[in-house]
C-alpha cells in the first residue's frame, strides 16, 4: 500500500511539473474557460495538485478545482483528461490551440519594410500630424494644405 501511495506521488509530481512548465498555455486557458477568470488574470495561474478526481489550482492567492468527469482511474489516464479539457477551453473560448512563444524581430530587408510601414501606420494615425507647421506637413506640403 505504501508503495503504491509512493507511485502515485510521484506521478502526481511528474504531472505537476510538466504541466506549469511545458503547458503554462493549457493552463491558463483551464482557468479562463472553467472559472471565468480573465487571462490577464489567469497568466499567474499555476497547477498545484491532482488527484484522480479533480485538478488544482492556484492563481492571485486562490485555490480554483475542476473536478474530472467521471473520476479517473490512474494517473495514466491524465494526460488524455488534460488534453480534452484543453480542447474543450479552445473551443469554447473559440482560440487557437497554437501558441506564440518567442518572436524574433525582423532583419535586413524585412527590417526596412517593417519601419517603413510602422512609421506609415503612425504617420497617418491622426490627421494633425499633416497639419501646417508640423514636421510632416513641412516634409510633404501638398497634403498639408488638404
Amino acid at each position: 500500500m505504501a508503495d503504491q501511495a509512493a507511485k502515485d506521488g510521484a506521478a502526481q509530481e511528474r504531472i505537476i511539473t510538466h504541466m506549469n512548465n511545458d503547458h503554462h498555455d493549457s493552463v491558463i486557458r483551464y482557468l479562463e474557460h472553467y472559472h471565468k477568470l480573465p487571462s490577464y488574470s489567469a497568466f499567474d495561474g499555476k497547477i498545484s495538485g491532482i488527484t484522480l478526481s479533480n485538478l488544482e489550482l492556484r492563481c492571485r492567492g486562490r485555490t480554483y478545482n475542476i473536478p474530472f468527469d467521471p473520476p479517473m482511474q490512474s494517473y495514466r489516464e491524465a494526460r488524455e483528461r488534460v488534453v480534452k479539457m484543453d480542447q474543450d477551453a479552445v473551443a469554447a473560448l473559440g482560440r487557437s490551440d497554437l501558441t506564440v512563444k518567442e518572436f524574433l524581430p525582423p532583419y535586413g530587408l524585412y527590417a526596412v519594410v517593417f519601419i517603413l510601414v510602422l512609421t506609415t501606420f503612425i504617420a497617418f494615425s491622426t490627421r494633425s500630424n499633416f497639419a501646417l507647421g508640423s514636421v510632416l506637413g513641412r516634409l510633404v506640403p501638398r497634403f498639408a494644405s488638404c
